[in-house]
C-alpha cells in the first residue's frame, strides 16, 4: 500500500466554491522547499497550517484525510491518523507491506510540525510487525 507524504494543490476557479469537486484552473502555488506547482511536502503543509486563515476540512468523516483552502488555494493531504489507519489495514489484511513516498517529505527534524522527527513514518511503522523478510 502506498503512503504519500505529500499534498496535491490546486487553484480554485472561484474562492467561494471550495468543497470537493469544485472547479479548478490549474495547479496550486509551489512550496518554498519543493518548488513544484501543485505539490507540497508534508512539512510544507505544516508551515501553511500555522497561518490561521487556512480553513481545514475532512474529506469524508472517519477517513481522516483532509483538505484546506484559503482564497483560491486548495490543498488535499493525508493526516497522521489516516496513515495509521492505512498501516492498520495492511496488518489486518496481511498485505505484503507499505511503500512510503518519500522519506524526505516527512518532517525530518521535527521543527515544522512540532511532532518530533519523522512523525508520519514513525506512526505508520509503529503498527507494522517487526519481522523483516529478505529475498536475497
Amino acid at each position: 500500500m502506498r503512503i504519500p507524504l505529500f499534498a496535491r494543490t490546486f487553484l480554485l476557479a472561484r474562492p467561494d466554491l471550495n468543497d470537493l469537486r469544485s472547479p479548478i484552473t490549474g495547479n496550486g502555488t509551489e512550496g518554498p522547499f519543493t518548488r513544484s506547482a501543485g505539490f507540497l511536502s508534508y512539512f510544507e503543509v505544516c508551515l501553511l497550517q500555522s497561518d490561521s486563515d487556512w480553513k481545514i476540512r475532512s474529506v469524508v468523516p472517519g477517513a481522516e484525510s483532509q483538505y484546506m483552502f484559503k482564497d483560491k488555494e486548495w490543498i488535499s493531504f493525508d493526516t497522521i491518523e489516516s496513515v495509521r489507519k492505512r498501516a492498520a489495514y495492511v496488518v489486518a489484511n496481511s498485505l505484503g507491506g507499505m511503500f512510503v513516498w518519500s522519506l524526505d517529505m516527512d518532517d525530518f527534524n521535527g521543527s515544522f510540525c512540532h511532532k518530533g522527527p519523522y512523525p508520519y513514518i514513525k506512526n505508520s511503522l509503529s503498527l507494522l510487525p517487526s519481522t523483516l523478510v529478505s529475498y536475497a
